[in-house]
């Protein structure tokens, strides 16, 4: 039994020296700084200090749907921007090797399928994933074309331009009545 014990110790003191030299290796791995002395409890701190405000210098960024990971966002699934703020349009849940979609929703485009495409003349609007329409159309994509929206917008328009017609029509009007006149008044006289 005393044998057993002996050799168990003897097997446990082998591995303490084979693992406790490997753990110094990788620490000066780790440690470039180290000159190939053994660290003090306090210089270990102090690396260990550097490490942590090295971490903390980085600017801190706000990521909408995902975590700040060494100055810059990692985003959560199905998420892109730089701030992981536009929502990925991706057709089916296949993914390429770099996160990319093979093919997207409709009416979106880009490598994740996170950029918009407006309809009918609309703008990307940044902050929503959502067009800027121009009158008279409307929906998510500049699609829709609401007969109130035509109404009000060519309505909108008379309103604005009927002015200018009119001013325009009286100098012709005008002009018309004093072509008239004039004709009258020759044909009397050759009369």
């Amino acid at each position: 039994m005393e044998l057993a014990i002996n050799s168990r110790l003897l097997s446990f003191l082998s591995l303490f020296l084979f693992i406790f030299p490997l753990n110094v290796v990788a620490q000066r791995h780790r440690y470039p700084h180290n000159q190939g002395n053994y660290f003090s409890r306090q210089k270990l701190q102090e690396i260990q200090k550097e490490e942590n405000e090295a971490e903390n210098s980085l600017p801190k960024i706000f990521c909408a749907h995902g975590a700040s990971v060494a100055g810059r966002c990692v985003c959560d699934h199905g998420w892109a921007g730089t701030n992981c703020q536009r929502e990925m349009h991706c057709a089916t849940f296949e993914r390429n090797a770099n996160g990319s979609c093979p093919v997207c929703q409709p009416n979106f485009q880009g490598d994740k399928c996170e950029y918009i495409e407006c309809q009918n003349g609309g703008q990307e609007s940044l902050e929503t994933q959502n067009c800027n329409c121009p009158k008279p159309y409307s929906g998510r994509f500049c699609d829709e074309l609401l007969t109130g929206n035509v109404y009000y917008y060519y309505n909108s328009k008379v309103a604005t331009l009927g002015p200018l017609g009119l001013i325009s029509v009286i100098p012709m009007i005008c002009l018309y009545v004093l072509c008239e006149k004039i004709c009258k008044e020759k044909t009397s006289e050759t009369d």
